[in-house]
């Protein structure tokens, strides 16, 4: 773990609430190819952001990379209703397939 993800994760500790160190530290376990950590950061943020749709697309991503084609289908639907089944929710959602 760099220097730079224990800090964030101190930061983090220090402000719960701070959905923007939470992006970071996503996108820096997204980076050294770590999905577990980088799945469990992304699903602290969802009740920061729910509607961060980018957050739950690479979430259903992790899924289906990890195999696991119900969570994956779960993170699907979420962003379908979300967008009200539009033009951008299925773009968002067209990787996420079984």
């Amino acid at each position: 773990e760099s220097d730079g993800i224990k800090i964030l994760e101190v930061l983090y500790r220090n402000n719960p609430s701070n959905n923007e160190i939470l992006n970071y530290l996503a996108h820096c376990y997204q980076a050294i190819d770590d999905s577990t950590n980088e799945l469990r950061v992304r699903k602290l943020l969802i009740p920061l952001d729910p509607y961060n749709l980018s957050n739950l697309a690479r979430i259903g991503s992790i899924y289906k990379n990890l195999g696991d084609t119900q969570l994956m289908n779960e993170y699907k639907q979420k962003i379908l209703d979300l967008t009200s089944n539009s033009f951008a929710g299925q773009e968002l959602t067209k990787n996420l397939i079984n």
